[in-house]
């Protein structure tokens, strides 16, 4: 029975990433870019000059930043887990923001 240790001649064939991947990479990148800043490392909301500026005015919801780091840390498990092609990038940012945490 495959997954259960037995023989795997009838596993499935792995899964190739879609354009869901494509899209959750974006996010992925989007969120280390623009809130999980290097000044703070954990997960913060950014606000911006206007809607379509990338002028930082302000780095905001500190007091949550440790529930939404968490939160990202779990989502970068996922990856390890899945055929993503980034396992090694998502334990990273895993780690980082791990590490973030424990520095709250």
């Amino acid at each position: 029975m495959w997954g259960c240790g037995g023989d795997s001649a009838g596993a499935p064939a792995p899964a190739t990433p879609g354009p869901l991947a494509v899209k959750a990479a974006g996010y992925d990148a989007n969120h280390v870019a623009w809130h999980q800043t290097a000044e703070f490392g954990s997960r913060v909301e950014t606000r911006f000059a206007t809607p379509d500026s990338t002028e930082v005015v302000l780095y905001d919801d500190l007091g949550d930043s440790t529930f939404w780091t968490g939160q990202y840390a779990a989502s970068q498990a996922f990856p390890l887990a899945a055929v993503t092609g980034d396992a090694e990038g998502a334990r990273q940012r895993a780690a980082r923001a791990a590490s973030a945490l424990h520095h709250h």
